[in-house]
C-alpha cells in the first residue's frame, strides 16, 4: 500500500495537521517512517478512535462494525445533510439496509475517493479536484515558461516597462514644446515674417527630429 505524507494524510482524513500530531501523541495513529503514513491503517485507527469517543458521549452505534450517518459525517468533517448528498452522487459510500456504513467498506471508499483526487472540502459543500488542479498547474507552468521565452526574444514586454518608456517620451516631448516659444522669440526678434516662419519651422523640425531619435516607445534591454 502506497504511503502518504502528513499533509496528504490530513487531507485524506479531512482534519488539519495539528490534529494529526494530537492523534499521534495519543498513540491513535503511528508513522510508517519519517513523514510517511499508511493511509489504510490510519483510517481504520481513526474510525475506531471516533467510535470510542462517541461511546463516551453515549452516541455510539449498537453495532461497532458499522457507522451511523452522524459518525460517518463526523469522520469526514461534514454535516449529515452533506453525507446524505454524497449517497446520491456518483460512486457513493456503501450503505446497508439500515442506511449505515460498514466500517471496512467505508474506509476503502475514503481511500479510493482520496486516490481519485476527490476530497470533500472543509465546509462540506464541494470537492477539491486534485487531478484538475495538477493539470492547471502544469498548464500555468508551461504558460510561464513560454512567457519567459517571449521576454527573452523581446516579443513580450511588461506593461509597466512600456508605460515608463512612454512616460519618458511624453515628458521629453513636453519639455521640447514648452521651450519652443522662448527659442523662436530669441532667434526671430526683429526679422520679417518670411524669415520668422523659416526660423520657426527649422526649430520645430529640430525638436521633432530629436524626439524621433528617442526610440519607438519600446524600452531597451537596460
Amino acid at each position: 500500500m502506497a504511503e502518504v505524507t502528513t499533509v496528504e494524510l490530513a487531507r485524506f482524513l479531512n482534519i488539519d495537521q495539528a490534529k494529526i500530531r494530537v492523534l499521534e501523541g495519543r498513540g491513535v495513529i503511528k508513522k510508517a517512517k519519517h513523514n510517511a503514513w499508511d493511509p489504510v491503517k490510519c483510517a481504520a485507527a481513526y474510525i475506531r478512535y471516533m467510535q470510542d469517543e462517541m461511546k463516551k458521549t453515549g452516541k455510539n452505534s449498537p453495532d461497532e462494525t458499522v457507522l451511523t450517518q452522524p459518525q460517518a459525517a463526523a469522520l469526514l468533517g461534514v454535516t449529515t445533510r452533506r453525507i446524505r448528498q454524497r449517497s446520491q452522487e456518483e460512486d457513493p459510500p456503501l450503505q446497508d439496509k439500515n442506511g449505515q456504513y460498514p466500517c471496512k467498506e467505508f474506509g476503502k471508499w475514503m481511500l479510493n475517493d482520496f486516490r481519485r483526487g476527490l476530497g470533500i472540502a472543509k465546509d462540506g459543500t464541494g470537492y477539491y479536484d486534485y487531478d484538475g488542479e495538477r493539470a492547471r498547474l502544469t498548464f500555468h507552468q508551461a504558460n510561464n515558461a513560454e512567457m519567459e521565452e517571449q521576454r527573452k526574444r523581446r516579443e513580450l514586454i511588461p506593461a509597466n516597462d512600456i508605460r515608463q518608456a512612454w512616460s519618458d517620451i511624453i515628458s521629453s516631448a513636453r519639455l521640447k514644446m514648452l521651450s519652443l516659444p522662448t527659442r523662436i522669440a530669441s532667434v526671430c526678434s526683429g526679422k520679417p515674417a518670411s524669415e520668422i516662419e523659416k526660423e520657426a519651422r527649422e526649430i520645430v523640425n529640430e525638436a521633432l527630429i530629436e524626439l524621433s531619435e528617442g526610440g519607438d516607445g519600446v524600452p531597451d534591454d537596460s
